[in-house]
């Protein structure tokens, strides 16, 4: 059974939202015992047990989509359609977190750090990001 995701994120991004779908998932279906890894860049290879039985599958993540892939046997395909509810589920889930800015970015794609209002000049008359300038402590004396 291929299922896919679409979204709109960038590739790392679209990892980081698996993998955080994956986490949620485990958290509350822990009796099935779900299991992940990356297999390679961009795929992960995930199992669970249901009714005595493993099933294994894979979320391969390409530009504009996740696709979820996952071998059904005969004996549990009446319930496929809700799997495919519950993982499509959390990974939207975590698509709209990642949109509203509640996923770190990959630091391969962080920005820079924005430094604090620490410096008496630069940042707060420019808005440009600079580090904090030290003069302040230079006015001490030991």
């Amino acid at each position: 059974m291929k299922h896919a995701i679409k979204h709109d994120l960038d590739v790392a991004v679209a990892k980081k939202v698996t993998e955080k779908a994956y986490e949620s998932y485990k958290a509350k279906f822990a009796e099935y015992n779900p299991t992940f890894r990356w297999a390679t860049e961009n795929k992960a290879e995930v199992s669970f047990k249901a009714k005595g039985i493993t099933l294994a599958g894979s979320f391969t993540i390409v530009p504009g989509q996740i696709e979820f892939d996952l071998d059904v046997p005969f004996l549990l395909r009446p319930f496929q359609s809700k799997a495919v509810e519950v993982v499509e589920g959390e990974v939207k889930e975590w698509i709209q977190k990642a949109k509203a800015g509640q996923i770190l970015q990959p630091a391969a794609h962080q920005k820079s750090p924005s430094w604090p209002a620490l410096s008496t000049q630069g940042e707060a008359e420019t808005g440009a990001s600079s580090p904090p300038t030290l003069l302040p402590l230079a006015r001490c004396r030991p």
